[in-house]
């Protein structure tokens, strides 16, 4: 029902509404930005690793978000976790809405948010610029819609900030191992414990396998796990690679496993339950 009142509400009326998301989190929802409407029609879109965050996170930690977009994550983190947050998102309209969602969470001060692309070295690339949550890097210059972006490491603008994140979220459409060879100072700082990765086999528009960026992870000791909300439960997985669409690696399990047993019960709106 949610579904079908935002698809044929916004088409007929066009606007822009605030959803009211977990407590006291809100979001710009518009149409086209799946990543903001998703979690209206479910409550939580990515429900197992927005759970795990819901649980393993604690006081003192500091969160990376790298591939903001929206903000989705950046503003549960912020406003829901109450933890410091370090946000990158690239494209120039997807990172006015980051804005737009920070302001609207009055978390300017809170959140560092930057307009910047990340790969192993400092430079340009090119991204695609009209494909909402699915922007990525183009290596294709005959590709449509593309703009010129300027990308540094982690390593360095990390180093810039002083900042060590123990929770980090990266999400860049296949680009991930060139993130994670910019960051092997990051990779290698035992205050990083937790690192939700999205691996769908979109890395093979630059010949990259997910089992690569697998390989860096592992080498820096993190594990893959599956995350079972309802139970509190860590499963280690054999394969290193979740079914869903994101994988969690966790580098300390005994430290992970002791804080999703210590739940705080978050409201979530739409759905009207308690996560």
């Amino acid at each position: 029902m949610r579904y079908f009142k935002w698809q044929i509400g916004s088409r007929l009326l066009g606007f822009v509404v605030v959803f009211n998301w977990i407590d006291d989190a809100k979001l710009y929802m518009r149409t086209g930005e799946a990543m903001v409407t998703h979690n209206y029609y479910t409550g939580l879109y990515e429900y197992y690793d927005m759970s795990f965050l819901m649980h393993y996170t604690n006081d003192g930690d500091k969160f990376l978000d790298v591939g903001a977009n929206a903000g989705v994550y950046s503003i549960l983190a912020s406003v829901v976790l109450d933890v410091d947050v370090v946000a990158f998102e690239p494209i120039p309209e997807t990172f006015e809405r980051l804005t737009e969602n920070i302001r609207l969470n009055k978390k300017e001060n809170d959140i560092k948010y930057l307009n910047i692309g990340l790969s192993d070295k400092k430079g340009a690339l090119y991204f695609t610029c009209d494909r909402d949550a699915t922007n990525h890097v183009s290596e294709n210059l005959e590709e449509e819609n593309t703009i010129k972006v300027e990308v540094t490491t982690l390593d360095e603008e990390l180093g810039r900030l002083h900042y060590s994140p123990s929770i980090m979220k990266i999400d860049v459409e296949g680009y991930e191992k060139f993130v994670l060879n910019g960051a092997s100072l990051l990779l290698a700082n035992p205050a990083l414990n937790v690192i939700v990765v999205e691996l769908n086999e979109s890395g093979a528009r630059y010949k990259i396998a997910d089992e690569e960026i697998v390989a860096i992870l592992t080498r820096n000791g993190f594990i893959a796990y599956d995350y079972y909300p309802n139970k509190h439960e860590l499963v280690k997985l054999e394969n290193c690679k979740s079914e869903r669409q994101n994988t969690l690696f966790i580098r300390n399990i005994d430290l992970a496993r002791e804080r999703v047993n210590n739940v705080k019960k978050n409201f979530v709106h739409s759905t009207k339950s308690y996560i």
